[in-house]
């Protein structure tokens, strides 16, 4: 074989081997993050603006170990960084609380608050019972059904009005 046609074959071969690899690597994860100099914290999520209208969170405080923090939090005030996973609970059919749900859920790390739909009256049931973490409900929704009934058997209830443009 000769030089040439040799050198030939060294040169595809290590050109197929950088694609191989280069591909993979350059398209990676990590190599953007070094690149753009982003981490898990300057690189977060975009927070999704807070839609208008009046709200109700219901907080069941013997199920939450951190309820000062997400009492703050669902507020609209400004926190630190908390480890516990939380579910929320939205009332089918309650858009209001749906758009709410997302622009919380955007305020945090990924998965941290899984937000599960459930019927009203399950739900309320659910919280009158105690078997909840975190119920959100529009206000319309929350005085047609009767929801602060579950204040009574221990939630802490806090209200808020989503301004129509601002960060909850």
């Amino acid at each position: 074989m000769s030089k040439r046609r040799m050198l030939r074959h060294i040169l595809a071969d290590l050109g197929v081997v950088a694609l191989v690899l280069g591909v993979p690597f350059f398209t990676s994860d990590w190599f953007r993050a070094k690149v753009t100099g982003a981490d898990a914290v300057s690189g977060a999520t975009t927070v999704i603006e807070a839609p208008s209208g009046d709200y109700l969170v219901l907080l069941n405080n013997d199920a939450l170990e951190e309820d000062a923090f997400w009492e703050t939090f669902f507020v609209g005030d400004e926190v630190g960084y908390c480890f516990e996973d939380i579910t929320c609970m939205i009332g089918a059919g309650d858009t209001g609380a749906a758009d709410m749900a997302a622009s919380f859920c955007s305020r945090l790390p990924e998965d941290q608050m899984r937000v599960r739909v459930e019927d009203i009256t399950l739900m309320l049931s659910r919280a009158d019972s105690g078997r909840f973490q975190v119920i959100l409900l529009s206000q319309e929704m929350a005085e047609r059904t009767g929801a602060l009934s579950a204040v009574e058997h221990g939630a802490k209830a806090v209200t808020f009005t989503g301004k129509d443009g601002e960060v909850p």
